[in-house]
Formats: C-alpha cells, sequence, structure tokens
C-alpha cells in the first residue's frame, strides 16, 4: 500500500492551465495584495438559529481585511426562511432556461440522517464549492454550451460563486435581507471582480455561535504577520489544520461502529483516525482532500485481471455510523500529513503527541459531552458565560449547542424572541460577553 503523494505535492495543482481571455480578464481585477479569506462552511436542518449574532460577529472589527464567505447545505432547503442564508445555500450547475436566460437555480441536499455517510459527503461538497471561489474558470475541454454556463453562472448573481461572500477586504458586510433597502448589498464584489481564493474553511452547526470577536479569530487561524511567532508552540494553531484527532476508538461503541465497519483491505486500520467534525482545513490539506483523493485505490485492487473499480473513499464508509468524525483524519493520514509519533505510537484523547508539522491537536469548537456520550450538552442564553470561560480556557474560536432547548421545544422553529433563560441569545448579550460591550 502507498499512500498518494503528500499535500505539499498536491498543492500544485491549484495552478491549473487556463484560457487566457479568462487569465487576462483576473489578472486586471485581482488584487496583489494577499488577503486572508476564511470560508465558513455550514451544516444545518434549515435557518441559522442565530443568524442575528453572526451578522454582527463581521462586524466586531474595522482593522482587519479578511474576507469571510458562507457555503451552506440546509437539509431543507426549501424551509429556509432567511433571505440571506438563501443566497448563500449550495445549487446545482445552472442550466439553460428560455432564450439566453439561466434556468432557476436548484437546491442541493443531501437529506442527511443522523450518522449518515450523506453527512460525510454534505462536507465534501461544502469544502468542493470553497475551494472554487476566487478559482479562476479553466475552459479546456469544454464544448461551447458548457463555455456559455461557465460565463453565464459568473454573470448571474443567483450563481456567481461572489455570492458567497459576506464581507470584503474592504470590511463591506452583506446586508441582503435587511428592510433597508438602501442599505442592501445582496452581492458585496461587483462584477468583474474576484476575491482572494479562501484560505481557512471552519464546519459549523446551525447551533454554533462565535466565542470570539473577528479579529480574534484571524490572529488564530492566521498568525499576525511575524513569522517568528507561527509555530513557537506545539498548540499554535496558525497557518495549520485544527482537530484533535485519535488514532484509537474512545469507546466500545466507536469501536464496533466505525472501526470494525471499514475492511482492513479497502483503507488500511493504522490510517483510520476520529475527531469531531468541527474541524479547520488549510486550503492546501482541503486541496489535497477533494483533488488528490476523490478516487482513492487501495494497492490490494490493483492487481488480477480485472480493472480496479474507482470509488471515492467515503464510499467505504457506507456502513459506518458517523463517518463524518472519520473521514477528514483518515484522509489526512492518507495524505501523510497526520501522523503517529511513531509506528507502533496510538494517540489517545489527551496525549500531547505531536502528529506533524503542519496539524494542530485542538478543537476549534467548544461543546460539553460531560452529560450524555451520544449528544452534548445543549445551551441557552443563561449559559453563554460560562461556556465563553470554558471555550476560551480551551483555546475554542467557536461553541455549540446553543438554540437546541428551543428546537426541541418548538420543532423546526429558528425564530428569536424568547424571553426565558433558555432562549435564543440577543446581540446585545453575546456582545456583552464576547466583545466585552
Amino acid at each position: 500500500y502507498q499512500p498518494p503523494p503528500p499535500a505539499a505535492a498536491a498543492a500544485t495543482t491549484k495552478d491549473t492551465t487556463q484560457n487566457e481571455e479568462t487569465k487576462t480578464t483576473n489578472e486586471e481585477t485581482k488584487t496583489t495584495k494577499k488577503e486572508n479569506h476564511l470560508t465558513l462552511c455550514f451544516l444545518t436542518i434549515n435557518d441559522i438559529l442565530h443568524e442575528h449574532i453572526w451578522r454582527n460577529w463581521l462586524t466586531t472589527t474595522t482593522a482587519s481585511n479578511m474576507t469571510v464567505s458562507i457555503v451552506c447545505h440546509a437539509k431543507y432547503p426549501q424551509s429556509v426562511k432567511s433571505e440571506w442564508l438563501k443566497r448563500r445555500l449550495l445549487v446545482d450547475r445552472p442550466k439553460r432556461g428560455r432564450g439566453n436566460e439561466l434556468a432557476e437555480p436548484k437546491y442541493r441536499t443531501y437529506r442527511p440522517d443522523w450518522g449518515s455517510v450523506e453527512i460525510t459527503r454534505a462536507m465534501i461538497e461544502l469544502m468542493k464549492e470553497g475551494l472554487r471561489i476566487g478559482e479562476e474558470i479553466d475552459y479546456h475541454g469544454r464544448n461551447e454550451e458548457e463555455r456559455w454556463l461557465d460565463r453565464e453562472e459568473e454573470e448571474d448573481d443567483r450563481f456567481s460563486k461572489r455570492r458567497y461572500i459576506v464581507r470584503n477586504a474592504d470590511g463591506v458586510v452583506a446586508n441582503d435581507g435587511d428592510d433597508d433597502e438602501e442599505n442592501d448589498a445582496k452581492v458585496v464584489l461587483p462584477k468583474g471582480t474576484m476575491p482572494f481564493q479562501s484560505q481557512r474553511f471552519l464546519f459549523v452547526s446551525e447551533t454554533c455561535i462565535p466565542i470570539t470577536t473577528l479579529a480574534q479569530v484571524e490572529k488564530a487561524l492566521f498568525g499576525d504577520g511575524d513569522e517568528t511567532t507561527q509555530n513557537s508552540h506545539p498548540l499554535n494553531g496558525m497557518n495549520k489544520s485544527w482537530l484533535k484527532a485519535r488514532s484509537t476508538p474512545n469507546n466500545g461503541y466507536a469501536r464496533q461502529k466505525q472501526w470494525d465497519c471499514v475492511r482492513a483491505q479497502d483503507v488500511p486500520s493504522k490510517h483510520i483516525w476520529k475527531a469531531d467534525q468541527w474541524i479547520v482545513l488549510t486550503r492546501e490539506h482541503a486541496m489535497a482532500v477533494c483533488r488528490t483523493l476523490p478516487h482513492f485505490i487501495n494497492d490490494q485492487r490493483r492487481g488480477g485481471r480485472r480493472p480496479p473499480q474507482q470509488q471515492e473513499l467515503w464510499e467505504y464508509f457506507r456502513q459506518m455510523t458517523a463517518s463524518d468524525e472519520i473521514y477528514f483524519p483518515t484522509a489526512l493520514s492518507i495524505l501523510g500529513i497526520l501522523k503517529r509519533p511513531a509506528p507502533d505510537t496510538e494517540v489517545e484523547e489527551d496525549n500531547q503527541f505531536f502528529v506533524g508539522p503542519e496539524v494542530v491537536r485542538r478543537r476549534v469548537t467548544y461543546c460539553d459531552w460531560s452529560t450524555c456520550a451520544k449528544n452534548p450538552a445543549s445551551f441557552g442564553k443563561k449559559d453563554i458565560g460560562d461556556v465563553y470561560v470554558q471555550g476560551r480556557k480551551e483555546g475554542c474560536l467557536i461553541a455549540r449547542k446553543f438554540g437546541g432547548v428551543i428546537r426541541k421545544q418548538q420543532g423546526q422553529s429558528s425564530s428569536g424572541g424568547e424571553d426565558d433563560e433558555n432562549g435564543l441569545l440577543t446581540v446585545e448579550e453575546w456582545r456583552k460577553v464576547v466583545v466585552k460591550e
């Protein structure tokens, strides 16, 4: 068994051959100054419970030139009420409608059930779409109709990758969905401009809220520009992927429902790792996972008379429960990015082992598993102070599950305005604790 090339080699695939007319146009519009760009990859049932807080979070600093984009996979996209979120939902590739117009967008959803492999598929799709933001169109091998669709897609605000940008490098925030039409910046980048490519991909759920300001997130993920401090501590997450991964099952259920569900001839057991799904990946690692491993073939399948059957890595996890906890750390291990400190050394929950220079073993999202092994605790507004203290003590940037109490009480409701202690947080309550106002 030989793993694919390391991520460093895979990263060179981002410099693909481009059509000359597109390259010329984009060179004129793309800024030469490097910008930090964070993509939030939302997995939701429908609406984001604390959308009002996330939108305010984008305004918590004026000193940063970090671009922020949001790409969302909703289980029930037709039930999303927020116009702001609808604009950031995954859609299928556009098709020609009447005449020279594109047909109406069709939302893409895998309708995942709890623990199903469709959650993993949705996460992969979110990352693939995030990687396309800011990338030049490659017309190589495209027929005339496909070229036309490519051009029209980027011109149409319903499909353009520019629609994902919720904060541009100048600090302009997307306000679509507000009542104030004069302040309605549906697309914060004008046509003909292209954002800098996303450099970090952070997975979040509908019950997540930030427990750090925008500036604090930028510094934690990208650093402050001082190269001498970038790797001064093993838990320093600057310019690294974040995932608190382990190489052994954390209980008998994980052994039976996860590790034992993958055949060793498909994926060698030495490469199976686990982490929670709310992770951060760098662009290089995201590209390696999405583009180096789309068709993972074990060497043992290469022998024989029949040609090897190509399968994507996630297809080997169909029988697994919660494959979203296994897929990405396992992929990084196959790529040689996530490593044991020694061949026979297992990495468990509290070990402070060095697992590779490009990965930091720490959680990005705080949650409390102490009350139940199956599901983390749900929080209400009364808990924000304690969650903030515990989350920041651990170095987390995000916290969940806020609003889970309301969801249990009201079904799929995502409306705010609750006055009781388990209700949704207001912007003022959140800013008082997190922004210190």
